[in-house]
């Protein structure tokens, strides 16, 4: 799947963020807290989340509002994350 360079941006974020233990869950307030942090709305979080997750690079826990309860990276999405940095 082509990613968008601004996707390019959030997965690369996520993984900058969880560099020690890279599938590590990351729960809401410190996922809305590092997107903000990185220039990313509440609406893209969503929206990027839920597109990646049915591509498999990261496992995304929705909840009602249009809001991610949690998230974390596969091992696809932490293998793609390397490959951006190469």
């Amino acid at each position: 799947m082509d990613l968008s360079e601004r996707e390019n941006d959030f997965i690369l974020c996520l993984s900058n963020h969880v560099e020690e233990d890279p599938t590590r869950l990351i729960e809401r307030g410190e996922l809305y807290a590092l997107a903000t942090a990185n220039g990313f709305s509440e609406r893209e979080v969503y929206r990027y989340a839920m597109d990646l997750d049915l591509s498999g690079y990261l496992k995304a826990q929705p909840i009602l509002g249009g809001k991610i309860a949690s998230l974390k990276l596969t091992t696809q999405g932490v293998d793609y994350a390397r490959e951006l940095r190469d």
